[in-house]
């Protein structure tokens, strides 16, 4: 808008840019500070716990949201244990910012709006795999490969952060972060190693 003004206020623009990049760095510098935080924890301050429990309990943090958002979340846990090595914190944050992720982007759908979150044990990677999938939108093809960088997001009052920090979190665990897009609505997916089984 003001770069359409005649003629345009440069010193303004330069103020907004200025800000912008500011603004880029300061977060740049939060994903980072977070990055190195994981990195440098200690082995011994892990434990190992299994994921159908992390979700078991996330579902009761989530149902106050779900009610009032009248969306039917469905849960589709693992017949087997699967147990990681991590802080149990962590795990559930990423998995909360999935599933919040996948409520705002069924915000403006019709009805039935639905929710599932899956976990499985991936096979072919010897890991734990957690899937949260909705009934929304989808995700437009243009953010499909960079909705993990920071800034980038669907929302119009998203920040773009809290894929960006799930991915770090979910990395400096040795996992993986992939996103999808479905018939209807996407489906965000991650993975944890498998924890070894304690020698006896």
């Amino acid at each position: 808008m003001l770069l359409k003004t005649s003629p345009p206020d440069l010193t303004q623009i330069g103020e907004i840019l200025s800000d912008i990049i500011r603004d880029e760095q300061r977060a740049s510098e939060i994903i980072l500070g977070l990055r190195n935080l994981l990195n440098d924890r200690k082995e011994a301050e892990l434990r190992a716990f299994d994921l159908n429990d992390t979700v078991s309990e996330l579902v009761k943090i989530v149902t106050p949201e779900r009610v009032r958002r009248e969306i039917t979340l469905r849960t589709v846990l693992a017949p087997e244990g699967l147990r990681v090595r991590a802080d149990p914190i962590h795990m559930q944050q990423v998995i909360i910012n999935l599933v919040m992720n996948g409520m705002d982007a069924m915000e403006d759908e019709p009805r039935p709006r639905d929710l599932t979150i899956r976990t499985r044990r991936n096979t072919q990677f010897n890991a734990a795999e957690v899937n949260v999938s909705d009934s929304g939108k989808g995700i437009p093809g243009e953010n499909l490969t960079n909705i993990f960088d920071a800034f980038v997001t669907t929302k119009s009052q998203g920040t773009g952060l809290g894929l960006p920090i799930a991915r770090a979190i979910v990395e400096s665990y040795g996992g993986t972060i992939w996103a999808e897009n479905r018939r209807r609505g996407a489906v965000f997916c991650f993975t944890l190693p498998l924890a070894k089984p304690q020698a006896r």
